[in-house]
Protein backbone atom coordinates (compact mmCIF):
# COMPACT_ATOMS: atom_id res chain seq x y z
CA UNK A 1 0.00 0.00 0.00
CA UNK A 2 2.79 2.37 1.02
CA UNK A 3 4.73 1.61 -2.14
CA UNK A 4 1.65 2.20 -4.30
CA UNK A 5 1.03 5.62 -2.72
CA UNK A 6 4.69 6.52 -3.14
CA UNK A 7 4.55 5.62 -6.85
CA UNK A 8 1.40 7.71 -7.30
CA UNK A 9 3.05 10.73 -5.66
CA UNK A 10 6.20 10.25 -7.75
CA UNK A 11 4.19 10.12 -10.97
CA UNK A 12 2.27 13.19 -9.89
CA UNK A 13 5.50 15.01 -9.14
CA UNK A 14 6.96 14.13 -12.55
CA UNK A 15 3.82 15.32 -14.35
CA UNK A 16 3.88 18.57 -12.39
CA UNK A 17 7.55 19.18 -13.22
CA UNK A 18 6.89 18.34 -16.87
CA UNK A 19 3.95 20.76 -16.99
CA UNK A 20 5.98 23.53 -15.35
CA UNK A 21 8.79 22.88 -17.84
CA UNK A 22 6.40 23.34 -20.78
CA UNK A 23 4.97 26.54 -19.26
CA UNK A 24 8.47 27.90 -18.65
CA UNK A 25 9.50 27.10 -22.23
CA UNK A 26 6.41 28.70 -23.84
CA UNK A 27 6.03 31.76 -21.61
CA UNK A 28 8.87 33.85 -23.17
CA UNK A 29 7.37 33.41 -26.65
CA UNK A 30 3.93 34.42 -25.38
CA UNK A 31 5.26 37.54 -23.64
CA UNK A 32 7.49 38.34 -26.64
CA UNK A 33 4.47 38.20 -28.97
CA UNK A 34 2.51 40.47 -26.64
CA UNK A 35 5.44 42.90 -26.34
CA UNK A 36 5.84 43.18 -30.11
CA UNK A 37 2.06 43.58 -30.57
CA UNK A 38 1.83 46.35 -27.95
CA UNK A 39 4.85 48.21 -29.32
CA UNK A 40 3.88 47.91 -32.99
CA UNK A 41 0.21 48.89 -32.47
CA UNK A 42 0.93 52.12 -30.61
CA UNK A 43 0.40 51.09 -26.99
CA UNK A 44 3.78 52.65 -26.19
CA UNK A 45 2.10 56.06 -26.10
CA UNK A 46 -1.27 55.37 -24.51
CA UNK A 47 -0.67 52.40 -22.23
CA UNK A 48 2.97 52.49 -21.26
CA UNK A 49 2.32 50.46 -18.12
CA UNK A 50 1.06 47.53 -20.20
CA UNK A 51 4.19 47.41 -22.35
CA UNK A 52 6.52 47.68 -19.36
CA UNK A 53 4.63 45.01 -17.40
CA UNK A 54 4.65 42.50 -20.25
CA UNK A 55 8.31 43.20 -20.99
CA UNK A 56 9.28 42.64 -17.33
CA UNK A 57 7.46 39.28 -17.41
CA UNK A 58 9.24 38.45 -20.67
CA UNK A 59 12.64 39.31 -19.18
CA UNK A 60 12.04 37.18 -16.09
CA UNK A 61 10.84 34.16 -18.08
CA UNK A 62 13.74 34.54 -20.55
CA UNK A 63 16.37 34.65 -17.79
CA UNK A 64 14.84 31.54 -16.18
CA UNK A 65 14.97 29.77 -19.56
CA UNK A 66 18.60 30.75 -20.10
CA UNK A 67 19.55 29.44 -16.66
CA UNK A 68 17.79 26.19 -17.47
CA UNK A 69 19.12 25.81 -21.03
CA UNK A 70 22.18 27.85 -21.97
CA UNK A 71 21.47 27.56 -25.70
CA UNK A 72 18.29 29.66 -25.31
CA UNK A 73 20.12 32.94 -24.79
CA UNK A 74 18.78 34.15 -28.14
CA UNK A 75 15.72 35.10 -26.03
CA UNK A 76 17.81 37.89 -24.50
CA UNK A 77 18.61 39.16 -28.01
CA UNK A 78 14.88 39.45 -28.71
CA UNK A 79 14.58 41.50 -25.52
CA UNK A 80 17.28 43.89 -26.75
CA UNK A 81 15.47 44.29 -30.07
CA UNK A 82 12.17 45.01 -28.29
CA UNK A 83 13.94 47.76 -26.31
CA UNK A 84 15.35 49.27 -29.53
CA UNK A 85 11.90 49.22 -31.14
CA UNK A 86 10.32 50.67 -27.98
CA UNK A 87 12.63 53.71 -27.91
CA UNK A 88 12.13 54.28 -31.64
CA UNK A 89 8.33 54.21 -31.26
CA UNK A 90 8.49 56.52 -28.24
CA UNK A 91 10.51 59.02 -30.28
CA UNK A 92 13.42 58.88 -27.84
CA UNK A 93 15.86 57.95 -30.62
CA UNK A 94 15.85 58.44 -34.38
CA UNK A 95 14.07 55.83 -36.56
CA UNK A 96 17.38 55.59 -38.44
CA UNK A 97 18.64 53.51 -35.50
CA UNK A 98 16.73 50.61 -37.04
CA UNK A 99 20.19 49.76 -38.36
CA UNK A 100 21.02 48.55 -34.82
CA UNK A 101 19.06 45.42 -35.67
CA UNK A 102 21.95 44.38 -37.91
CA UNK A 103 24.65 44.01 -35.20
CA UNK A 104 22.06 42.55 -32.81
CA UNK A 105 21.67 39.67 -35.29
CA UNK A 106 25.24 39.40 -36.58
CA UNK A 107 27.10 39.34 -33.26
CA UNK A 108 25.04 36.45 -31.79
CA UNK A 109 25.45 34.52 -35.06
CA UNK A 110 29.14 34.11 -34.22
CA UNK A 111 28.39 32.27 -30.97
CA UNK A 112 24.95 30.66 -31.36
CA UNK A 113 24.17 27.20 -32.64
CA UNK A 114 22.37 26.76 -35.96
CA UNK A 115 18.91 26.26 -34.40
CA UNK A 116 19.23 29.48 -32.41
CA UNK A 117 20.28 31.43 -35.51
CA UNK A 118 17.29 30.13 -37.48
CA UNK A 119 14.87 31.13 -34.69
CA UNK A 120 16.51 34.57 -34.53
CA UNK A 121 16.08 35.10 -38.28
CA UNK A 122 12.48 33.84 -38.39
CA UNK A 123 11.36 36.39 -35.76
CA UNK A 124 12.99 39.44 -37.43
CA UNK A 125 10.09 40.39 -39.78
CA UNK A 126 7.75 40.77 -36.79
CA UNK A 127 9.85 43.67 -35.48
CA UNK A 128 8.92 45.57 -38.65
CA UNK A 129 5.20 44.82 -38.55
CA UNK A 130 4.16 48.48 -38.50
CA UNK A 131 6.24 49.35 -41.57
CA UNK A 132 4.84 46.34 -43.42
CA UNK A 133 1.25 47.31 -42.55
CA UNK A 134 1.96 50.88 -43.71
CA UNK A 135 3.32 49.64 -47.03
CA UNK A 136 6.95 50.64 -46.42
CA UNK A 137 8.18 47.48 -48.10
CA UNK A 138 11.40 48.90 -49.55
CA UNK A 139 12.91 49.92 -46.19
CA UNK A 140 11.99 46.59 -44.60
CA UNK A 141 13.28 44.69 -47.64
CA UNK A 142 16.74 46.22 -47.43
CA UNK A 143 16.98 46.01 -43.64
CA UNK A 144 16.00 42.34 -43.58
CA UNK A 145 18.14 41.72 -46.64
CA UNK A 146 21.21 43.12 -44.92
CA UNK A 147 20.46 40.99 -41.84
CA UNK A 148 19.93 37.72 -43.71
CA UNK A 149 22.78 38.07 -46.20
CA UNK A 150 25.26 39.24 -43.55
CA UNK A 151 24.23 36.40 -41.23
CA UNK A 152 24.69 33.87 -44.03
CA UNK A 153 28.21 35.22 -44.59
CA UNK A 154 29.02 35.12 -40.86
CA UNK A 155 27.69 31.58 -40.45
CA UNK A 156 29.68 30.40 -43.45
CA UNK A 157 32.91 31.87 -42.08
CA UNK A 158 32.33 30.63 -38.52
CA UNK A 159 31.47 27.11 -39.67
CA UNK A 160 34.63 26.93 -41.77
CA UNK A 161 36.74 28.31 -38.92
CA UNK A 162 35.23 25.92 -36.37
CA UNK A 163 35.68 23.05 -38.78
CA UNK A 164 39.37 23.81 -39.13
CA UNK A 165 39.84 24.04 -35.37
CA UNK A 166 37.95 20.79 -34.85
CA UNK A 167 40.04 19.06 -37.50
CA UNK A 168 43.29 20.25 -35.91
CA UNK A 169 42.15 19.15 -32.45
CA UNK A 170 41.11 15.72 -33.69
CA UNK A 171 44.38 15.34 -35.56
CA UNK A 172 46.39 16.09 -32.43
CA UNK A 173 44.32 13.61 -30.43
CA UNK A 174 44.96 10.91 -33.04
CA UNK A 175 48.68 11.59 -32.94
CA UNK A 176 48.75 11.32 -29.16
CA UNK A 177 46.74 8.09 -29.15
CA UNK A 178 49.02 6.37 -31.63
CA UNK A 179 46.86 6.80 -34.72
CA UNK A 180 49.98 7.68 -36.69
CA UNK A 181 51.22 4.10 -36.30
CA UNK A 182 47.87 2.75 -37.50
CA UNK A 183 47.93 4.90 -40.61
CA UNK A 184 51.54 3.88 -41.31
CA UNK A 185 50.73 0.16 -41.12
CA UNK A 186 47.41 0.42 -42.95
CA UNK A 187 47.49 3.57 -45.09
CA UNK A 188 44.41 2.76 -47.19
CA UNK A 189 42.20 2.37 -44.12
CA UNK A 190 43.46 5.64 -42.65
CA UNK A 191 42.85 7.58 -45.87
CA UNK A 192 39.38 6.09 -46.38
CA UNK A 193 38.38 6.96 -42.82
CA UNK A 194 39.61 10.55 -43.11
CA UNK A 195 37.93 10.96 -46.51
CA UNK A 196 34.62 9.66 -45.15
CA UNK A 197 34.74 12.07 -42.19
CA UNK A 198 35.61 14.94 -44.52
CA UNK A 199 32.67 14.22 -46.86
CA UNK A 200 30.19 13.97 -43.98
CA UNK A 201 31.44 17.27 -42.57
CA UNK A 202 31.23 19.03 -45.95
CA UNK A 203 27.67 17.76 -46.51
CA UNK A 204 26.62 19.06 -43.10
CA UNK A 205 28.07 22.51 -43.82
CA UNK A 206 26.45 22.65 -47.26
CA UNK A 207 23.03 21.79 -45.85
CA UNK A 208 23.26 24.49 -43.17
CA UNK A 209 24.34 27.12 -45.71
CA UNK A 210 21.59 26.15 -48.15
CA UNK A 211 18.94 26.37 -45.41
CA UNK A 212 19.96 29.95 -44.62
CA UNK A 213 20.13 30.95 -48.30
CA UNK A 214 16.65 29.52 -48.93
CA UNK A 215 15.27 31.37 -45.89
CA UNK A 216 16.83 34.62 -47.11
CA UNK A 217 15.35 34.11 -50.59
CA UNK A 218 11.82 33.56 -49.26
CA UNK A 219 11.99 36.42 -46.77
CA UNK A 220 13.29 38.89 -49.37
CA UNK A 221 11.04 37.61 -52.17
CA UNK A 222 14.26 37.45 -54.19
CA UNK A 223 14.81 35.44 -57.37
CA UNK A 224 17.70 33.70 -55.63
CA UNK A 225 20.42 34.15 -53.01
CA UNK A 226 23.85 33.08 -54.21
CA UNK A 227 27.27 32.38 -52.74
CA UNK A 228 30.51 32.81 -54.70
CA UNK A 229 33.92 31.81 -53.35
CA UNK A 230 37.20 33.54 -54.10
CA UNK A 231 39.85 31.06 -55.23
CA UNK A 232 43.24 32.30 -56.39
CA UNK A 233 41.91 35.80 -56.93
CA UNK A 234 39.01 34.58 -59.08
CA UNK A 235 35.36 34.13 -58.12
CA UNK A 236 33.73 30.72 -58.56
CA UNK A 237 30.07 29.85 -58.12
CA UNK A 238 29.38 27.65 -55.08
CA UNK A 239 25.73 27.75 -53.89
CA UNK A 240 22.38 29.14 -55.00
CA UNK A 241 19.03 28.93 -53.23
CA UNK A 242 17.10 28.29 -56.45
CA UNK A 243 19.33 28.53 -59.53
CA UNK A 244 21.47 25.79 -61.00
CA UNK A 245 24.97 26.33 -62.33
CA UNK A 246 25.86 29.96 -63.04
CA UNK A 247 28.00 31.42 -65.79
CA UNK A 248 30.34 34.10 -64.41
CA UNK A 249 31.24 36.96 -66.72
CA UNK A 250 34.52 38.10 -65.15
CA UNK A 251 33.25 41.61 -64.43
CA UNK A 252 30.27 43.21 -62.72
CA UNK A 253 28.99 44.09 -59.27
CA UNK A 254 30.13 40.93 -57.47
CA UNK A 255 33.67 41.63 -58.71
CA UNK A 256 33.30 45.22 -57.51
CA UNK A 257 32.53 43.82 -54.04
CA UNK A 258 35.82 41.89 -54.10
CA UNK A 259 37.81 44.91 -55.29
CA UNK A 260 36.30 47.42 -52.86
CA UNK A 261 35.88 44.89 -50.01
CA UNK A 262 32.50 46.41 -49.21
CA UNK A 263 28.76 45.89 -49.89
CA UNK A 264 27.05 47.01 -53.08
CA UNK A 265 23.37 47.92 -53.48
CA UNK A 266 21.72 48.73 -56.82
CA UNK A 267 18.07 49.43 -57.66
CA UNK A 268 17.01 50.25 -61.23
CA UNK A 269 13.64 51.01 -62.81
CA UNK A 270 13.73 48.16 -65.31
CA UNK A 271 15.28 44.72 -65.58
CA UNK A 272 18.47 44.28 -67.54
CA UNK A 273 20.16 47.54 -66.53
CA UNK A 274 22.12 45.89 -63.71
CA UNK A 275 25.30 43.99 -64.51
CA UNK A 276 25.64 41.55 -61.59
CA UNK A 277 28.73 39.73 -62.89
CA UNK A 278 26.92 36.51 -63.76
CA UNK A 279 24.50 35.58 -66.51
CA UNK A 280 20.81 36.22 -65.71
CA UNK A 281 18.73 35.73 -68.89
CA UNK A 282 15.69 37.69 -67.65
CA UNK A 283 17.82 40.44 -66.05
CA UNK A 284 17.68 42.03 -62.59
CA UNK A 285 16.01 45.20 -61.31
CA UNK A 286 17.77 45.16 -57.93
CA UNK A 287 20.75 43.46 -56.33
CA UNK A 288 22.43 43.44 -52.94
CA UNK A 289 25.91 41.92 -52.60
CA UNK A 290 28.17 41.65 -49.55
CA UNK A 291 31.69 40.29 -49.06
CA UNK A 292 32.56 37.32 -46.83
CA UNK A 293 35.68 38.53 -45.04
CA UNK A 294 38.50 36.93 -43.05
CA UNK A 295 40.28 39.97 -41.67
CA UNK A 296 41.34 41.87 -44.79
CA UNK A 297 40.93 38.85 -47.08
CA UNK A 298 37.78 38.35 -49.16
CA UNK A 299 36.70 34.71 -48.94
CA UNK A 300 33.68 35.16 -51.17
CA UNK A 301 30.54 37.14 -52.02
CA UNK A 302 26.86 36.66 -51.13
CA UNK A 303 24.32 38.24 -53.51
CA UNK A 304 20.53 38.50 -53.72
Amino acid sequence: MGNSLQEVFQRGGKKKRSFLGVVLFLSPYLFLSLSIFLVETGYVTGRLWAVVSVFVLYTISSVLNVFRKRDRWYLLIFGLQVVIEFFIRRGVVSPDLDILYLPSVLIPAVFMNFRGIMILLVVQPFFHLRELLQGEYTAVFFLLGASYISTAAVVFYVRVLRGKMEYYRESLNKLHSGALDIVATSPSFGKDELLSQYLVYIQRIEKDIMDILIMAERSLAADSVNLFLSEGGELTFRFSSSLGEMVLLGEGLIYQVVTEKGPVLKVMESRGEIKPGYLVPEGLSSIMAMPVMDGATVLGVVSA
